[in-house]
């Protein structure tokens, strides 16, 4: 014969399984609120595209290497005949490019005696390659920039941050603004630059945006590779 329980013994009881019932009730709403997103995250889900970019460390270099200092050394490959490009457009005047806080005056570049694009001669404009087409204008627009110099980074130094979509804008001498999206990146040895496919023609306005990368020779003062970020028109910004 089972000890009928006592007064106390059934008070404890019942607090047991309130508890557990409290246990039970918690468990099931940590349950519901991790397995569903709350309405804020959905709202914010675009500051996830936001980018925290590191505080750039630039080497110490040589005063005396600071002219050579991301040297691009692209040269355009050997036309079979020589095709003049007709001008549809205004030149450009202004490069932005958000995604990297990127925001430089353009300049107009032409080739060196060696057959190389020019550079800019300070590290905060960008140029355009005038014999090609200009941004905008049906093919390939060559955009060039520097990494860095020996007084810190250049125009382009967080160039590699750019992802598939990211929109980089282009202001033209009549105000007009155009908007390129990335569509995708290429690092490449400057000993074997890609030149049939940067300069190839293409069917609708796109953009190459070109800067150094890879590892910096101190002996010649240039970096051993560059970096190139590839953009198509997508309309007016």
């Amino acid at each position: 014969m089972r000890p009928r329980p006592t007064r106390s013994t059934r008070l404890q009881r019942r607090r047991h399984r309130a508890a557990a019932l409290g246990l039970v009730g918690l468990t099931l709403m940590v349950a519901a609120f991790v397995g569903r997103p709350s309405r804020g995250a959905q709202l914010n889900i675009r500051s996830q595209d936001v980018r925290v970019l590191p505080v750039p460390k630039v080497p110490e270099m040589p005063k005396a290497l600071a002219v050579t200092t991301s040297r691009i050394d692209v040269k355009p490959p050997r036309p079979r005949r020589v095709r003049r490009v007709w001008r549809q457009l205004p030149a450009p005047v202004h490069l932005s490019i958000p995604a990297i806080g990127s925001s430089s005056h353009m300049i107009p570049l032409a080739q060196n005696a060696d057959g190389t694009i020019q550079t800019p001669s300070n590290t905060v404009e960008t140029g355009w390659f005038t014999p090609g087409p200009g941004p905008g204008e049906l093919g390939a627009a060559l955009i060039v920039g520097h990494v860095d110099s020996y007084r810190g980074p250049g125009v382009f130094f967080h160039l590699r941050a750019l992802r598939r979509g990211d929109a980089v804008n282009v202001t033209l001498a009549n105000g007009h603004k155009l908007r390129f999206l990335v569509t995708g990146s290429k690092d490449v040895s400057k000993s074997q630059f890609p030149a049939k496919l940067v300069f190839a023609r293409t069917t609708v306005p796109t953009l190459r945006l070109i800067t150094c990368g890879g590892t910096f020779d101190r002996s010649t003062g240039h970096y051993l590779n560059n970096y190139i970020v590839f953009a198509r028109l997508a309309g007016q910004a």
